[in-house]
């Protein structure tokens, strides 16, 4: 809404929460035997009308907008949810950052927004990568490249030398050649159909790695539980 219809939807709330406590707390603790009179409510009828008077006008300047689904994926959750395409036993390692950029991927998917799409689904990646570089190595990646380079072809050969699951880096290999160098030059304005197949590759890139990510978390803890309980037997 704009600003004085907002005013004016404020101030029925507070009218509202004069009857009505805003925490519900607060509610069960309101006095049951109170009565009202009609003439009680009179303040609260004016802001309402007012409300109504000041929304009627400002509607013929409100920007509204209809936005036409993308094949089986639903608008609402491209714009509000679409980090919600992890499978929720992954998410829970999901980073804030990647999450994020999953989210703005979405958004500008629904709006049609296929360049700016592509750009933050290939950084939602790229944080994947460093957390599965992390998890296969202990280490963040630019302390043990010492300085090394920085781009995606050269996280991905460090991945491979960590031993990381050939299916991941061919996979990764192969969404940098096709998708993530052509959306890097200015000149290049990506097609819907191709952001709409980036958008499904990077959730799968990012689901793999998170699956492989949980699979090294569950190992590492297994061993640690086992080298207790042998120092607890040599005891």
């Amino acid at each position: 809404m704009l600003p004085s219809s907002q005013r004016a939807a404020r101030a029925v709330i507070a009218g509202i929460h004069g009857f009505i406590p805003e925490s519900f707390e607060e509610i069960v603790t309101v006095d049951q035997t109170v009565e009202y009179q009609a003439y009680n409510f009179s303040g609260l009828v004016s802001r309402i009308e007012a409300f109504e008077t000041v929304l009627s006008n400002d509607m013929p300047e409100m920007s509204a907008f209809a936005v036409a689904q993308i094949g089986i994926l639903r608008t609402d959750d491209l714009i509000n949810r679409a980090y919600r395409q992890i499978a929720e036993p992954l998410r829970l390692l999901l980073q804030q950052k990647a999450e994020d950029d999953i989210s703005e991927a979405g958004k500008c998917l629904a709006f049609r927004l296929s360049t700016a799409s592509s750009f933050h689904a290939c950084r939602a990646i790229e944080t994947g990568i460093d957390q599965y570089y992390e998890a296969l190595t202990g280490e963040t990646y630019k302390v043990s490249a010492q300085g090394g380079n920085n781009n995606w072809g050269a996280k991905t050969d460090a991945l491979v030398k960590a031993d990381a699951e050939e299916k991941i880096t061919e996979f990764l290999t192969h969404i940098r050649k096709q998708y993530r160098n052509p959306v890097t030059h200015p000149d290049v304005v990506v097609d819907e159909h191709e952001a709409v197949d980036l958008f499904g590759a990077s959730l799968s890139a990012i689901s793999m790695m998170l699956g492989a990510t949980k699979r090294l978390t569950e190992s590492k803890q297994l061993l640690l539980g086992l080298s207790k309980d042998l120092e607890e037997g040599e005891k």
